[in-house]
Order: C-alpha cells, then structure tokens, then sequence
C-alpha cells in the first residue's frame, strides 16, 4: 500500500472509531460506508450480518447503500446460488475482488436477475466471523458496468479497514447500549441482544460464562429459556450456576449482565424487590407502600432476606446493592 493510500486509510479508522461514540446506531452504518467511500469508491454497499445454521449461511440483518431499488428483495431469492458469497464465506478474513463479477459467476439464472438486471459488474467483498456470538459480518462493495474495475489497490484498502469498521460498528452499539441503560455497574461480562434472542454484540466474558450455565452453547442464538426471562423488566434469570439480568436499551433490544452465583441468588423475585429497595434506604412502611404489600409481609420478607444471606441488619443490604440495581 502506497504512503499515500495508507494515510487515508488511517485516517478513515480514526473517523470510524470517533463517530462509533457521537453517531446513533440507526445511523452509523450509512456514515461508515460514506467513510470507505473516500478511500474505495463505490456505487452501492451491501452489509449483511449472518451465521451458520444446518450447514448453511443464513442472512440475519441487511444493510444497504445506494444499491438500486429492488436489489435485496432480489438477491434474498437467490442466496444458495450466490457463489460470489459463497466464495468469501469460505475464505473468511480475506477481501475477495471479482471485478468483472461475471467472469467468476457461472450460474446464469443469478447472472440474469441479479447482476445484470442491476448492473452489479464488480464486487469486493469481505467476511469476518465474531468468535463471541458467531456471528458472521459480510461487507461488498459493487460498481456497476460504466465504472472502472475494482484494482487490487482497492482491494488491500478494503481488506485493512473491513475489521475497523466491524469493530467500529460493534463499539457503537456497545457505547450507545451503556449511555441508555439505567444506572449500575458497567461489568465486563454484557452483551446486547434483540427482541428475539439474537447476540448483537457480547464480551468474551459474557460468552465465557454463558457456557457454564448452558454448556455447548455457541451462538448467535440466546438459549431460549433465557430469551423468555430476559423478556421480563428488571428481573433476574438465573441459570445453572449463573444470573443473567437485563436492561431494556432500546425499543428492540437489550443489555444482558451475567455473572456467577452469589448468595443474593437465594432470593426469590419478592423477597430481591424488597432487598432492593431497603438497600436504596427505603423504610418497610414505604417498601409496603410501594409494592402494596402489609408491614407485616415486609418485615418477614426482610428476615427471610437477612437469613438467606447470613447478615444481621438491614443496613449490611447496602454491600449487595450494585448487584441488585
């Protein structure tokens, strides 16, 4: 890479990191690509995120840029004939140049109503895999038939800064997932999931512990025990040997925190409502009152708790209260 092709791809890494903080999620991928423009032009993107399930990839979420109208809705009903992605899916990390496209493309049904009923003349494309969710990330960049081929100068350009935008992409919704969940401990054991249960980003510990309390599971998929708890507000899973809690971020997704079992696991979900809110300083009369509950409920909800977790006053539930936020 030349000295001058170099300079701009870092200075594209910086402007990705950067934005990864300032620019909401729903926008961001719109403003990466934009980026990658200024160092490899294109006339449309494709960002797919997938995985492989029963041997085969299966797309999880698109993302396209200036690609012509109908591209993708096209393109889904062609998927186990697409053998340019097909090519980059087994070379996973390299930046594939297919540039003409119809030279490496044999099928001519995708030929026909694909690449040329849209003039797609010329791909790079790059797959990475997430060894935390298993998730699969493909970035193409395509030009269409009047442009000039894709060189192999914009090929190692694309190939150096595919992992910094992946990785960009995964801190945006890792920064954004902190700055709207409510106040607690920022533990390193998180990751952030949708309303279905799929992982859109996970820390290595997150996974590491996810496998003790569900041994063999790989990912991108949530154990589904665990997406059906998580869909409670503010209440702890507990799994075998760990406790997951969730936090709605969004209107479609979710911070999960694990962590190891502790004594506070113990608790039931009445007696952890209790423990919280004494432990935030609330008397019992305003405990009750808050969870309609009588004095009397309260106070034996209290020494349940005091006994469950071998203290002796209520003002010792203040050390437990960063796990019970």
């Amino acid at each position: 890479m030349e000295v001058d092709d170099a300079r701009r791809v870092q200075a594209t890494i910086l402007a990705l990191h950067r934005a990864s903080r300032t620019i909401e999620p729903a926008a961001f991928r719109s403003f990466a690509l934009d980026r990658i423009n200024d160092v490899v032009p294109f006339d449309g993107a494709l960002w797919c995120r997938a995985f492989f399930e029963d041997g085969k990839v299966r797309i999880y979420s698109a993302h396209d840029e200036r690609l012509p109208p109908g591209t993708i809705a096209a393109w889904r009903g062609l998927e186990d004939r697409d053998e340019l992605g097909a090519m980059a899916f087994a070379r996973l990390g390299e930046t594939l140049i297919a540039s003409p496209a119809k030279a490496v493309a044999k099928d001519p049904v995708l030929i026909a109503t694909l690449l040329e009923r849209f003039d797609l003349a010329h791909f790079l494309t790059t797959c990475l895999v997430d060894p935390h969710t298993s998730l699969i990330s493909s970035v193409t960049l395509t030009r269409r038939e009047r442009s000039p081929p894709f060189s192999e100068r914009d090929r190692a350009a694309k190939e150096a800064l595919t992992p910094h935008l992946v990785e960009a992409d995964a801190s945006n919704l890792l920064y954004h997932g902190l700055a709207a969940a409510p106040p607690g401990p920022a533990a390193p054991a998180m990751a952030i999931a949708n309303e279905a249960g799929m992982l859109e980003f996970a820390t290595p510990a997150f996974s590491e512990l996810l496998t003790v309390g569900w041994p063999g599971w790989r990912g991108p998929h949530l154990p589904a025990d665990l997406v059906d708890g998580y869909r409670v507000p503010l209440r702890t899973f507990r799994g075998r040997g760990v406790a997951v809690r969730s936090e709605r971020t969004g209107s479609a997704s979710h911070m999960l925190r694990i962590r190891p079992f502790q004594k506070i696991d113990r608790l039931t979900e009445r007696e952890t409502e209790v423990a919280r809110l004494i432990a935030a300083g609330s008397t019992n009369k305003e405990v009750g009152r808050q969870l309609q509950l009588s004095p009397i409920t309260v106070r034996n909800h209290l020494s349940s708790i005091l006994r469950k977790l071998g203290i002796a006053k209520r003002g010792e539930l203040a050390a437990f209260a960063s796990i019970l936020i």
